[in-house]
């Protein structure tokens, strides 16, 4: 769950991810850093929410990409029109997870 320090299941936001995101925003500047955190750590959430199960988005980058994306919309005041821009996307996201998830399940892990 997206806590007010902007981390997702008590995890921290990648420094990576965090400079992709900013970066995508053209955010060069800190004084922003702890709200676009927060956003950050709201599209983490949102995209998990969405596929059904947590992603690691240092492994997959379609995920990763989501997130970033969903950050530009929130911080544009468009995160309305999202899931309507990405639906293709996030189709075949939740669908490669699905069966990445039904296949840890035949195999035990």
């Amino acid at each position: 769950m997206y806590n007010k320090q902007g981390k997702v299941a008590g995890k921290e936001l990648s420094p990576d991810l965090f400079g992709e995101i900013k970066h995508a925003l053209a955010i060069t500047w800190s004084d922003e850093d702890r709200e676009i955190k927060k956003l950050a750590a709201k599209s983490v959430y949102a995209i998990n929410e969405l596929v059904g199960t947590e992603i690691d988005l240092e492994i997959n980058m379609s995920a990763r990409e989501l997130v970033i994306e969903r950050c530009r919309y929130a911080y544009n005041n468009a995160v309305d029109e999202f899931e309507k821009n990405f639906q293709a996307e996030l189709s075949r996201l939740i669908l490669r997870v699905a069966i990445e998830e039904r296949k840890k399940a035949e195999h035990g892990n």
